[in-house]
């Protein structure tokens, strides 16, 4: 079958980002020194990845780690972190430990911890990022006997259902989950704002700890879907990155001719090789997806004219 030549409009910003290229190469090293890897949970969010990396998923779980075997282990605590007490029984059963968590997801995990403040964390309360951030705040305070006020939200309905939160003598600290869109984070942070003004004299930090990386690729989606007749996102579904850029892609694209695709033997490909009405293609990769398969997926077309944006 011959197809009409298409031009592919390439994002910069392709590939892992750069944290969560650490996190798989830790992965790989480990490889090369221990018998058996475990993983905290998966180390990124694509599957694909981590089935070529080839290690255990512990879940979270010291349970899932194999004691009878004499083999040499270790576990790998992937990018979106750990539970504190399951490090801690890794650390009682002398499993050596590799941390590959996001230094961004550490950081405000670490500030939280040191102080006494109230917490409002922005995102989605069912993220692993998200889990690992409150169980770990949640199990420090208990163990050095601190009591304070912590509430999920994703949206202003939820600022608004909870704004007897705002009562009290506490300041608050505003933290939000690194993939949460920034559209959604500002619109929630105004009515925060709103509400600490309204109901209380207390102090408001608020602190943006959205990836960098991720702001850069949901720019370049907005300007590829502006610009082309399709956009490919590379990447899985399960991964919040990915979705966001598919869903980006799609609001600001008239054709909303978008596909997200983890390889390049999706059929949605084929799809768009078919298709007369494409002649200029945006694709972009999400942080959990590598350069590798990007520029297989680039090479999946017959092109005639390669631009970078």
């Amino acid at each position: 079958m011959k197809y009409l030549k298409k031009e592919i409009i390439k994002s910069k910003h392709n590939g892992f980002c750069p944290f969560v290229e650490v996190a798989i190469n830790k992965t790989c090293n480990a490889k090369l020194k221990y018998d058996d890897i475990y993983t905290s949970s998966i180390v990124v969010h694509n599957r694909k990845i981590q089935s070529a990396l080839d290690v255990k998923n512990a879940d979270n779980d010291i349970n899932n780690i194999d004691f009878k075997s004499n083999k040499t282990k270790c576990m790998v605590i992937s990018a979106h972190g750990a539970k504190s007490s399951f490090i801690n029984d890794l650390k009682k059963n002398n499993i050596d430990i590799i941390d590959a968590t996001c230094p961004i997801v550490k950081k405000i995990t670490e500030k939280t911890i040191s102080t006494d403040n109230d917490i409002i964390y922005i995102g989605d309360k069912n993220h692993s990022e998200a889990k690992f951030f409150l169980d770990n705040v949640e199990y420090s305070d208990k163990l050095n006997g601190k009591t304070r006020n912590i509430i999920v939200v994703c949206s202003p309905d939820d600022v608004r259902s909870n704004k007897d939160f705002f009562i009290g003598e506490n300041n608050i600290d505003v933290f939000v989950q690194t993939t949460f869109k920034k559209s959604e984070y500002d619109s929630i942070c105004k009515e925060i704002d709103k509400y600490s003004k309204l109901l209380c004299i207390k102090s408001i930090n608020f602190e943006s700890s959205i990836c960098p990386d991720c702001l850069k690729r949901r720019e370049d989606a907005v300007n590829l879907a502006k610009s082309c007749d399709c956009v490919i996102v590379v990447g899985d579904d399960m991964s919040n990155n990915a979705k966001e850029l598919f869903y980006l892609a799609l609001d600001n694209l008239k054709s909303k001719k978008v596909y997200l695709v983890i390889d390049e033997n999706q059929e949605e490909i084929e799809k768009c090789k078919n298709d007369d009405s494409i002649e200029k293609i945006g694709i972009i990769s999400s942080a959990s997806s590598s350069k590798v398969i990007f520029d297989k997926v680039c090479s999946a077309f017959e092109i005639q004219k390669v631009n970078f944006f």
